[in-house]
């Protein structure tokens, strides 16, 4: 864990909340890589939708959406 944050599945930090990727689930890994986000990436979450929808980030310059269930495996250090 980096100094200063704490550790949030992707799917539970809020809006406009941003961090570092500390892990991914392996079953999950080869996807999600394939939407830019691995281990050790920034990423703000910006926005989720409702009715269990997904969660919107934004890693770098690009927006990806992932799906809430998805999101669960993967644990971000949450910067204070």
């Amino acid at each position: 864990m980096l100094d200063g944050s704490t550790v949030k599945d992707l799917s539970s930090i809020d809006p406009g909340e941003g961090g570092t990727v500390v892990r991914i689930d392996d079953r999950i890994k080869s996807q999600i890589a394939a939407m830019g986000v691995r281990v050790g990436c920034h990423l703000v979450l910006d926005n989720r939708q409702p009715f269990n929808g997904p969660v919107v980030v934004k890693v770098g310059n690009i927006v990806v959406s992932i799906g809430r269930k998805m999101a669960e495996g993967i644990e971000v250090a949450v910067e204070r």
